[in-house]
């Protein structure tokens, strides 16, 4: 399942894992981009703008 993720701090990076790690294809935003880079790491897709989350017609979380 395609999901997107808005905000990847410690609690939010911590579930955003769970889901990568459970098989789901993962797109990440954080007003800070460095937030994302272990997620983009384990396999997510760093997005530069959140519009591309609705560009793409994907679900997504905000935590």
């Amino acid at each position: 399942m395609k999901l997107g993720f808005i905000g990847t701090g410690v609690m939010g990076a911590a579930i955003a894992g769970h889901l990568l790690d459970g098989g789901h294809e993962l797109f990440v935003y954080n007003r800070t981009k460095a937030k994302t880079d272990d997620l983009v790491k384990k396999g997510a897709t760093w997005l530069i703008r959140l519009v591309k989350l609705q560009l793409r017609r994907i679900s997504f979380f905000r935590w």
